[in-house]
């Protein structure tokens, strides 16, 4: 009965920075600058814009804001704007594509949200739950990711419409 209850204790010691490790060194959950709340710039940048080919669908849009190691965007009306516009385009003609493309930071490198591959997958991806949320079908939204070159990320998200090449078997 003695050694069984010496093994538990020594699970139980060893348990816990194992542990702690696990939730705050891999996970990142234990960081307190995380716990502050990162203000949105008062001024975004103007460079958001949906393009087609060599073509400016839509331009001087507000870029989407993500605090650093966040996969939320902080919207904005005009964030909200362009979603629509981009999903009216999208629903207007069915054989269109949107690609997605949401950057990271180069010290967002190694973080992960959730299943997806880095956090420039994860911000895209929330960008395509908007769209969505207007009624685009997944289908015509790919996803794509890009490590931006400085830290300020003041272009957060690019948009480009395309036709795909191959046909759309539900119009056979």
């Amino acid at each position: 009965m003695k050694s069984l209850f010496f093994g538990f204790l020594t699970l139980c010691i060893w348990a816990i920075p194992v542990r702690y490790y696990y939730v705050c060194k891999i996970k990142n959950l234990c960081d307190n600058s995380t716990t502050e709340q990162v203000a949105t710039p008062k001024e975004r940048t103007k460079t958001l814009q949906l393009t087609l080919g060599d073509s400016i669908l839509l331009k001087d849009y507000e870029q989407f804001y993500f605090s650093p190691s966040s996969a939320q965007a902080a919207l904005s009306d005009n964030n909200m704007a362009f979603i629509r516009e981009v999903a009216e385009q999208l629903l207007a003609d069915s054989l269109q594509l949107l690609s997605v493309t949401a950057f990271y930071r180069p010290s967002e490198r190694d973080i992960r949200q959730g299943y997806f591959e880095n956090l420039g997958m994860a911000r895209a991806n929330a960008l395509k739950e908007l769209l969505n949320q207007q009624g685009v079908e997944d289908q015509q939204i790919r996803l794509e990711a890009e490590e931006t070159t400085e830290e300020a990320m003041l272009d957060a998200a690019k948009f480009n419409l395309f036709y795909s090449a191959e046909p759309d078997s539900t119009q056979l």
